[in-house]
């Protein structure tokens, strides 16, 4: 089965979402009052135009990606309710509740706990993450693993909000792109069959409905994973002061620099370490030019003029 073929079944469930929700906007036409076109029926249209082209496969990977956006925070939820021991159907304040009751066990017995967030400062959602800090972190069981599932749980929550933040971005985008792509289109497809126009515009008409639609759903998921983060930031929170802030180094990495303070700390211990001495040289050391006697330095010195030799001595005996 093709990668299409595969994200096509995904896409079910959001574009039947999408087409119950225009219907029931008051005063709004909805895909079921006319034959549906191939972006309303959650597949991949494809109109045979590069530029057009490339617009209907960005919509199509939102699709797919939408309609599974909402399964991260919900599994989320559902894991804490498993931890926690919890009704199913608990909200995250009930989770945060009952998280506070533990991290005020480990209070009680000297243990206070923070949790921190560090964000890329590139704003890429794979680079951000949640740190546990305390004064004296527990290393037995369970209270070890809980704090795990705390780190854990609220990195995986910190970076699926900021990636629906992304998706938000590159609907709004697209949604622009709709109305730059309907004012070229009887120009782009002149010279292509009778109705390929037409069809194109009614697939790009249903795209324009359907984008703030997907946009609306990744928002309400961002707004679920960051109330659940919040939970668990606020439910461990115990600290009275006594924690300290996060080091330089883990600074540097919240905002994408820590390699260039690997880098750093690299050159300032290379210049700490003392030079090894040199080896003698083979070769003795070329000795400067002579410098001519008027002062020209930079000019070769004259050859001098050969001494005469001194006449020959008869012999004596």
């Amino acid at each position: 089965m093709s990668v299409m073929s595969k994200a096509r079944s995904r896409a079910a469930p959001l574009l039947l979402a999408s087409a119950l929700a225009i219907s029931s906007l008051g005063g709004c036409a909805s895909f079921g009052s006319r034959a549906e076109s191939t972006v309303a029926q959650g597949k991949y249209y494809a109109s045979g135009d590069p530029y057009y082209d490339e617009f209907f496969v960005d919509l199509y990977l939102l699709q797919v990606g939408m309609a599974e956006a909402p399964k991260l925070p919900e599994a989320e939820r559902q894991r804490w309710i498993q931890l926690l021991q919890l009704e199913r159907e608990a909200t995250p304040a009930a989770i945060e509740l009952r998280l506070h009751e533990e991290a005020l066990k480990l209070s009680r017995a000297g243990v206070r706990l923070r949790l921190d967030q560090s964000a890329s400062s590139t704003g890429a959602p794979e680079a951000a993450s949640t740190a546990i800090r305390s004064n004296a972190r527990p290393k037995e069981n369970p209270a070890a693993a809980l704090l795990a599932s705390v780190e854990t749980s609220s990195t995986k929550l910190l970076r699926w909000g900021l990636t629906m933040k992304q998706k938000e971005e590159a609907l709004s985008r697209l949604e622009l792109k709709t109305i730059r792509l309907d004012a070229g289109l009887e120009r782009a497809f002149s010279q292509a069959p009778v109705g390929k126009p037409s069809e194109v515009k009614e697939n790009l008409t249903d795209a324009h409905k359907l984008i703030p639609l997907m946009r609306a759903r990744a928002e309400a998921v961002r707004a679920s994973s960051e109330q659940l983060l919040a939970a668990l930031t606020h439910g461990i929170n115990t600290d009275d002061g006594s924690i300290a802030p996060p080091t330089v180094d883990e600074q540097l990495k919240g905002d994408g620099l820590h390699e260039a303070g690997n880098a750093l700390d690299a050159s300032k211990k290379a210049a700490s370490k003392p030079r090894p001495k040199g080896k003698p040289s083979a070769s003795p050391a070329p000795h400067p030019k002579p410098k001519s006697s008027d002062g020209e330095g930079d000019q070769p010195a004259k050859p001098r003029a050969a001494k005469p030799a001194p006449p020959a001595r008869d012999f004596e005996p």
